[in-house]
């Protein structure tokens, strides 16, 4: 990478340029409507009662959602969801991938480097999460996806 210099007469445009840069996010989710379900009930729980696991069995356990305080059934694997208590290791990829050496006097560079950052720790947080996910089927780990928002 070459070396810039930049006036300090020159530092005000440059912040105000940088200011301007499209703000970069993408989220983890899935394809198929029912494959999310399924999701969403790994994460939360089912509502006791309710399907698709009403009461406890073999592989789940009653809990309360610390949100709502509604009970709920949730997986023994991981009462605590999935996605959530991993939450801190995917904003570690996210930190690394930003930590990766750009021009950062370039408006131009900086907005493709947010924009491959967040795109390779989305992929890779998606990775860990499909690696975890319980799933007989393999009907969930098929519909995840990154969605670009």
């Amino acid at each position: 990478m070459s070396r810039e210099t930049v006036a300090l007469a020159g530092l005000a445009e440059l912040f105000a340029r940088l200011a301007e840069l499209n703000g970069s996010s993408a989220a983890l989710g899935t394809r198929d409507p029912e494959a999310g379900v399924i999701l969403r009930v790994l994460e939360y729980g089912s509502p006791a009662g309710l399907r698709p696991w009403p009461q406890p069995g073999p592989r789940t356990t009653r809990a309360i959602d610390p949100e709502t305080g509604q009970e709920v059934v949730v997986s023994a694997q991981a009462p605590q969801g999935f996605v959530r208590v991993q939450a801190a290791d995917f904003a570690r990829l996210l930190i690394e991938q930003l930590g990766r050496p750009t021009d950062w006097l370039r408006p131009e560079a900086v907005q493709a480097h947010l924009d491959q950052a967040i795109s390779t720790a989305a992929g890779q947080a998606l990775e860990r999460l499909a690696a975890h996910l319980p799933d007989a089927t393999g009907r969930l780990q098929g519909s995840l996806a990154v969605l670009d928002e």
